[in-house]
């Protein structure tokens, strides 16, 4: 909850308002900056307009408030994103994933499904591409050219990661030929083996390093 003092009907009054800190594009916690607020009073209805800029990525949103004496009620959030929440390991290990996830559930939400299959396939080549660096060491210049297939092969460290994997990636690169070869398997299909794969790496990541070791 933050507490501010807001200029009024020709006076300041001291409100306390709930800020949105999961950007809506790119599902990154963050703290917005308020930017600009517009104030509608009537005689039984107060209410405020928040605009705020994010931290993460630089975009703008607005949450809409209802006055109540000198708190606030959220009512709304503009844009209404729903990104997926995912722990902050993977946060931190490859924000490019969680940006890029994000942008192709926007397009699975708007009904986009060819895009957002493909979009998830990207995902995961970032994903497996920054704990390649980050968690095993290998250097930017090594991993940054080789393909998703590749990076697969080299870079995972067991037979579970690898077929998780691989069902993303094949079924994500289907999507982008004119003839698929595997009409049957759809979009759910896909996120569920890259849900597996989300939840693997992160145990891996961890134990790559732990906070206490003998």
């Amino acid at each position: 909850m933050v507490k501010e003092k807001f200029f009024i009907n020709g006076h300041y009054q001291e409100l306390e308002y709930d800020v949105e800190n999961q950007c809506p594009f790119c599902g990154i916690f963050n703290s917005p900056k308020r930017i600009l607020d517009m104030f509608s009073y009537t005689d039984n209805l107060k209410v405020v307009v928040l605009v705020f800029e994010t931290t993460c990525c630089h975009k703008e949103f607005l949450s809409l408030y209802l006055i109540e004496e000198s708190t606030t009620k959220l009512i709304a959030t503009y844009p209404t994103g729903s990104p997926d929440v995912f722990p902050q390991t993977i946060q931190d290990l490859s924000p490019s994933f969680v940006k890029i996830h994000t942008q192709a559930k926007t397009a699975e939400n708007n009904g986009h499904f060819e895009l957002a299959s493909t979009g998830y396939r990207n995902s995961l080549e970032f994903l497996i591409k920054d704990f390649a660096i980050k968690c095993l060491g290998k250097t930017s210049e090594e991993v940054a050219p080789k393909t998703l297939y590749k990076a697969i092969e080299d870079y995972l460290p067991n037979e579970s990661l690898v077929k998780s994997a691989d069902v993303v990636r094949i079924l994500g690169n289907d999507n982008t030929h004119y003839t698929k070869k595997y009409p049957n398997l759809e979009l759910p299909t896909l996120k569920k083996y890259l849900k597996y794969f989300i939840d693997i790496i992160e145990r891996e990541c961890d134990l790559s390093n732990p906070p206490v070791s003998r």
